[in-house]
């Protein structure tokens, strides 16, 4: 199989844009959310909320430094924050972007073994694997971080902690695709043992 189209051309393609989205991820998803931890970039923080009322915002809804804006879909705002709400802010963010960076490196093994015309190569059913995890774990951890986050930043202005709804929800298309990819990753397993055997016999 080595030398393929697929092995050299589209794996190359593949690889490209894989390290196009690590780059971008590693500087809007890491880079950023650092800086902004650091105190580099404003003086204030936000962070998106669901609203209880579907109406706008009344200007009561500010309390100190924290204060909301927008309609049902919100921003909670907390200026001049301190370190620990500079980190509880930008813990969802830096969370799904590790995530994905962990899943973009994991990819780009897969790719250089595609590239090389070696779909079944040894290590890529467990790469796979690792990816559903990963996936997975970032659905379900993702979204209640979130929440915390804005529940604690909330906790200071009960005027606005009284419009935010503290609930969250679990995506699940992400999880759909985590099962899909375990599944894909028992193909591959699959497909690398029947090659091993298949090689025995020869």
């Amino acid at each position: 199989m080595s030398g393929t189209w697929w092995g050299r051309t589209e794996g190359r393609v593949l690889s490209g844009v894989l390290w196009v989205g690590l780059a971008a991820v590693g500087v809007l998803g890491v880079a950023a959310p650092v800086a902004r931890i650091a105190g580099l970039a404003g003086r204030e923080v936000r962070i998106p909320v669901a609203l209880e009322e579907a109406a706008a915002v009344p200007a009561a809804a500010a309390h100190g430094r924290v204060a909301l804006e927008g309609a049902r879909e919100g921003e909670l705002v907390v200026a001049d924050p301190t370190v620990a709400e500079r980190v509880l802010a930008e813990a969802p963010t830096l969370l799904a972007a590790l995530s994905a960076v962990a899943v973009l490196l994991l990819l780009l093994r897969i790719a250089a073994a595609f590239r090389k015309g070696d779909a079944f190569a040894p290590g890529n059913a467990g790469r796979l694997a690792a990816v559903a995890l990963l996936v997975g774990i970032g659905t379900l951890v993702v979204p209640p971080v979130r929440a915390l986050a804005a529940d604690r930043l909330a906790a200071p202005a009960p005027e606005v902690e009284a419009a935010v709804v503290t609930g969250f929800s679990v995506p699940m298309a992400p999880l759909l695709a985590a099962v899909l990819i375990a599944a894909l990753a028992e193909a591959f397993r699959y497909g690398a043992r029947l090659r091993e055997d298949t090689e025995g016999l020869v």
